[in-house]
């Protein structure tokens, strides 16, 4: 058995604390993992009730023995968090420049992009060092507004399914299956000969010789967004590319192209530098 741990036993542990660090006082987002009935160096497993969930500290902490079996069967039973609370975090990747891959497309030097013409999807703002932040809203299909990510800062107004932070901090994944919800935000740091490797299948040679040559110095940060949105319509962006679905009304792209009760609509690709929109 490895050390890799089963995704459906991740899952179920992040929701067993509410998606936070379950020690009093912490509800930290970015969570590992900690083996205790019986310890790793005894059992090699990965069954839940003898595993719990918590931030890196209360992990370094546990390893040492901070708390007895009891206690954390208890932290498992009675979290900090509750269902209700919201969840809050941090990113902590700040560049100067910043390349988007969203649903197969590529935005550079962008400082807003709308998913059509009416509305916003993500935009930046610069810190005092001329760093980008970034922000970004998520909506129920009535339009209500469940996630928030204002300069860096995310916060979770409803319930989710499952949201995973890891500690790197490189990673957010949000999933809410009532809502049919889900978003996928990943950075990642590449020299210009790893990001040519790294993405040689993906984007079209021209489009990597465009973005290797507009940001001089490296490394290339790289955001990838993918996910399923149902507001204003129905949205997938894959990396492959993006996917509309806009049965039963009327979609206004950017321009005047108004498209009719769309049924599963490939989107056309594209490279955009500086600000645009996904659903051209």
């Amino acid at each position: 058995m490895t050390r890799n741990i089963p995704k459906k036993v991740r899952e179920a542990l992040r929701k067993e604390v509410n998606f936070g660090c379950p020690i009093d006082g912490c509800g930290s987002p970015y969570l590992s993992y900690h083996h205790f009935d019986p310890p790793w160096h005894i059992e090699n497993h990965h069954r839940p009730e003898g595993m719990i969930a918590l931030c890196l500290e209360h992990h370094k902490q546990a390893d040492y023995n901070a708390f007895t079996d009891d206690q954390l069967k208890e932290f498992k039973k009675n979290p900090f968090l509750s269902s209700d609370d919201s969840i809050q975090g941090q990113i902590n990747w700040k560049r100067e420049n910043l390349v988007f891959l969203i649903g197969g497309n590529v935005f550079i030097g962008a400082q807003n992009i709308y998913l059509n013409k009416q509305e916003q999807l993500l935009w930046l703002t610069t810190d005092e060092q001329g760093n980008s932040l970034l922000n970004l809203d998520m909506k129920s299909e009535k339009g209500e507004l469940i996630f928030s990510l204002r300069d860096n800062d995310w916060l979770v107004m409803s319930n989710f399914d499952n949201i995973e932070s890891i500690p790197s901090g490189k990673k957010l994944f949000f999933e809410n299956k009532t809502e049919d919800l889900k978003i996928d935000i990943e950075f990642n740091n590449y020299s210009k000969v790893d990001f040519q490797k790294k993405y040689a299948e993906d984007i079209p040679a021209r489009w990597i010789e465009i973005i290797t040559n507009k940001i001089v110095a490296e490394p290339i940060t790289v955001c990838v967004i993918n996910g399923h949105l149902t507001y204003p319509f129905e949205i997938r962006m894959e990396s492959t590319g993006t996917t509309i679905n806009g049965e039963g009304s009327e979609i206004t792209v950017m321009g005047s192209l108004t498209l009719k009760n769309v049924k599963e609509h490939i989107m056309q690709r594209g490279l955009v530098v500086g600000s645009g929109v996904l659903i051209k």
